[in-house]
């Protein structure tokens, strides 16, 4: 038998009496432990592989074969237990393993004592024995359910649910415990949620507050042109119609807060309580619409259009002139003509923009129009009109007249000059000229009860021509001005909108006037600029929300039911056509 005298204690022997009697100076080192494993290998054996398993000898590694469930669905499981107790922070884990051939193996490192039962717990044993059945299934709690919005799109209601009511939006969150995983499928405008029992409550909430249509109002505009000569002619009829259905240009509104700051309306203020009212006599067209009845007056535009909250919607109608503009050709490009006597046919003479060649189906004298300077030039090709002879290009007839890149070295050699070196005057191009009319900007700010209706309007009008056939146009005082309307619905009247145009007028003595030559002197021409006004009506009135298809949907509903399913042949007809 060997002893073996540790390290510490031949130090404390050699260092004498004082250290042995506790002295301070006593030196204390770490044990040390030679540890040797003996191994019998046998003659036959070539290698031998040593496998370690655990860097901490407090902990033990054991595997365990799992035939009937998967070992992924109990490793998160089990490893909540191994990690819920541990022993002088020992490293503990559990892993899964799936071979190809189908063998599920479940590695457990924990605490030797923890694998077998004890009084008063369940070892990992008997636990991954028992939770090893057959048609055992696992689930984490988490619900996996679909929604389809009703009004706004799938990703800004999955941005909004993801600043609000999910739990955890982070997919690493997630696998290590997380919950409420969402994805946005944009082509179905669908949302799919992952999510746990006690969040989902929250996210529907979320999902039925902001999922909601947008506030919108609708306006019905339209605008009349009232001649200023009828100002001072409306006599009798305007009396009549005032004092009936009548009108009173008198509008007033208010806000009243009991905010101290109610005008700004700041967010800082504890507590605000605001009251609108707005007061506007009926106004009707009904003698606008006589007027225009009896020509006196003419419906320009009429339009409806859905404005969404703090969305502009623009209402234009513009009339444009078509100008002829010339334009002086660059002082680098100038035109020389050449002539080409005798071209022989069947003969490539030039090259197309595309690379095809360009051939006669006869012989022709051809004209070169040469256009350039400087070596990039670009060519036009002419044989007389009234010859039998054309162009070909790729075996069709183009004409008496091509275009062509290049020319043949056979045909530039024989050039002859026939108007040389001379510009070409101008380049004349047709463009559409400044757009004149009127333009109408809609912004409704809408509130609860009330609605802020900002409204610009501008007109512009034709009043001539320059000198180089450019029209001549008027800008018209512009309208900028805020409303506020009650969202029970408002009709909003704006007159004040100047409109002018040019009038030829012409007259003279009857027959004599339209005599040759004497028609000058029998006949006058001259132009007028006329003057009117122009009159916007808006009824603006709130859009209908979702609720309110309810009772549209019920009645189609209805009516689909009693459609049946065979044809109606007796369409119209009393106790035939159930409708009748």
């Amino acid at each position: 038998m060997k002893n073996y005298i540790l390290p510490a204690t031949a130090a404390a022997m050699l260092l004498g009496a004082n250290a042995m009697a506790g002295s301070a100076a006593a030196p204390y080192d770490n044990s040390r432990i030679d540890a040797r494993l003996n191994v019998t290998v046998k003659e036959d054996t070539d290698v031998v592989h040593f496998v370690r398993d655990n860097a901490d000898p407090n902990v033990i590694t054991k595997a365990y074969i799992i035939k009937n469930v998967d070992p992924y669905e109990l490793r998160s499981y089990l490893r909540a237990i191994v990690q819920t107790r541990k022993v002088n922070g020992d490293n503990t884990n559990v892993e899964a393993v799936k071979y190809t051939d189908g063998t599920s193996v479940l590695l457990i490192s924990a605490e030797d004592y923890r694998f077998q039962d004890t009084p008063r717990a369940q070892g990992f044993d008997s636990i991954v024995k028992e939770l090893d059945q057959p048609k055992l299934v696992a689930s984490s709690g988490r619900k996996t359910y679909v929604y389809s919005p009703k009004y706004r799109s799938s990703q800004e209601l999955m941005e909004m649910v993801n600043e609000v009511g999910a739990y955890s939006k982070n997919a690493v969150m997630n696998n290590v415990g997380g919950t409420d995983v969402m994805i946005n499928d944009a082509g179905l405008n669908l949302i799919f949620f992952n999510t746990a029992p006690f969040s989902r409550e929250t996210i529907m909430d979320v999902l039925a507050e902001y999922d909601k249509p947008y506030p919108a109002v609708r306006a019905k505009v339209t605008v009349y042109e009232l001649y200023a000569e009828n100002d001072t002619k409306l006599g009798l009829d305007f009396q009549a119609w005032k004092n009936n259905d009548g009108i009173d240009f008198f509008s007033v509104g208010g806000r009243f807060s009991q905010n101290h700051n109610g005008i700004d309306l700041v967010n800082n203020a504890k507590w605000n309580d605001t009251t609108y009212f707005q007061f506007n006599p009926k106004w009707n067209t009904k003698y606008v619409d006589f007027l225009t009845s009896k020509g006196k007056a003419k419906v320009l535009h009429t339009s409806e259009i859905d404005l969404r909250n703090n969305t502009t919607g623009t209402i234009s109608k513009y009339t444009q002139v078509f100008v002829a503009k010339p334009t002086l050709l660059p002082n680098d490009n100038y035109t020389e003509s050449y002539v080409v006597a005798n071209v022989p046919a069947a003969t490539a003479i030039a090259k197309d923009t595309r690379g095809n060649a360009i051939t006669l189906n006869g012989q022709a004298d051809v004209t070169v129009l040469k256009l350039g300077k400087d070596g990039t030039y670009k060519y036009t090709l002419r044989v007389d009109d009234n010859a039998a002879v054309e162009f070909v290009i790729n075996g069709k007839n183009a004409g008496h007249k091509v275009l062509a890149q290049t020319i043949a070295p056979t045909l530039e050699d024989n050039l002859i000059s026939h108007d040389a070196g001379h510009k070409r005057g101008n380049a004349i191009t047709t463009e559409a000229s400044n757009k004149f009319g009127f333009t109408i900007e809609l912004t409704p700010s809408i509130n609860t009860k009330a609605t802020s209706l900002n409204v610009k309007i501008a007109n512009t009008s034709l009043i001539g021509y320059t000198s180089d056939g450019n029209p001549r146009i008027q800008k018209g005082a512009a309208i900028d001005t805020d409303f506020m309307i009650s969202n029970a619905g408002t009709k909003l009247v704006i007159g004040g909108i100047e409109k002018r145009s040019v009038m030829s007028v012409s007259g003279g003595v009857p027959i004599l006037k339209d005599l040759p030559l004497l028609g000058w002197l029998f006949s006058t021409e001259t132009e007028a600029t006329k003057r009117s006004q122009l009159l916007v009506v808006a009824e603006v009135i709130p859009a209908a929300q979702g609720e309110q298809y309810q009772t549209v949907r019920d009645e189609v509903k209805q009516k689909l039911s009693k459609a049946g399913e065979s044809n109606n042949y007796g369409y119209r007809q009393y106790l035939i056509d159930n409708n009748r």
